[in-house]
């Protein structure tokens, strides 16, 4: 097997790993519309994003927030707080991890963050992350694509109780050791540390 054989192999599972999280987390309506409207100039992308179904604003029992750089392709600030950032997560399948994903709508970015291991062993403790970092704007997707380089460390792994589900708020600040290349064209970004606090979800019925 080639070298170059090998990288498109890699980049294939990545993106099916990827597709598969934002399914869990978006649902695949949801999905579709944000692929589908990255395509549409900015005058006719309004009616398809509002048809989508909507992630809860990041209230919990004290505002959640993503707070960081990014630079690069997609130099920016990101300091959102409660109300103007929307968030969510689940736990993995097997019990072995956690899923979080961040949407900075005012910055047109969303962060989907995987963090490998328990949650009954993550407070305190470094993590290592599956990351990717979609551009809603330009429909890119940036990730890891499985290569070891970026970590969290887990501040606070912290209950709290809704009328309809359990909940858990997961702090924590989250570094890398390089650039995120995008998967579909030859450009990167790099990240500042990045400090969240975000929602995990177990539904109750």
């Amino acid at each position: 097997m080639t070298k170059e054989h090998h990288d498109n192999k890699q980049v294939q599972s990545s993106v099916f790993r990827i597709t598969a999280d934002l399914i869990s987390i978006l649902g695949l309506p949801a999905l579709l519309l944000l692929i589908f409207s990255a395509q549409l100039p900015a005058s006719k992308m309004k009616p398809f994003l509002e048809a989508a179904p909507q992630i809860s604003n990041c209230m919990m029992d004290r505002p959640g927030y993503l707070r960081g750089a990014i630079y690069g392709e997609l130099k920016q600030d990101i300091n959102l707080v409660g109300k103007s950032l929307s968030c969510d997560g689940m736990p993995h399948p097997d019990g072995k991890g956690i899923r979080l994903f961040f949407s900075a709508e005012p910055n047109n970015i969303s962060f989907i963050i995987g963090v490998e291991g328990r949650l009954e062993n993550m407070a305190g403790n470094e993590q290592s992350v599956n990351l990717t970092v979609i551009d809603e704007q330009n429909g890119r997707f940036y990730s890891t694509a499985g290569l070891e380089r970026c970590w969290t460390h887990i501040e606070a792994v912290e209950p709290y109780q809704s009328r309809t589900s359990a909940h858990y708020r997961i702090d924590g600040v989250l570094y890398c050791s390089g650039a995120l290349a995008s998967l579909i064209d030859k450009q990167s970004i790099t990240l500042g540390d990045i400090h969240f606090s975000g929602r995990l979800s177990f539904e109750t019925g």
